[in-house]
């Protein structure tokens, strides 16, 4: 998968009408950005931002995966 930034992601995310395919989207962007971080856990001390804006891009998906299970229509019967 090649990188994306924030805003393609949102994009992305953004097009797609499945909330499901949203959810699922949100979810691989979070699994390669928990990757990286741990990835560069090595080079901490040299790439400290690089580590925080990872960290708030994995902060990002996860709450939109939770925001976006919350609005699930409930099915009434």
């Amino acid at each position: 998968m090649d990188p994306k930034t924030i805003k393609e992601i949102l994009d992305e995310v953004s097009n797609t009408e499945s909330l499901s395919t949203k959810i699922s989207k949100l979810k691989d962007y979070a699994n390669n950005l928990e990757k990286e971080i741990k990835n560069m856990k090595i080079f901490k001390f040299t790439l400290p931002i690089t580590i925080v804006n990872l960290s708030d891009g994995l902060l990002f998906c996860f709450l939109g995966s939770e925001v976006l299970k919350s609005k699930k229509p409930k099915l009434v019967a």
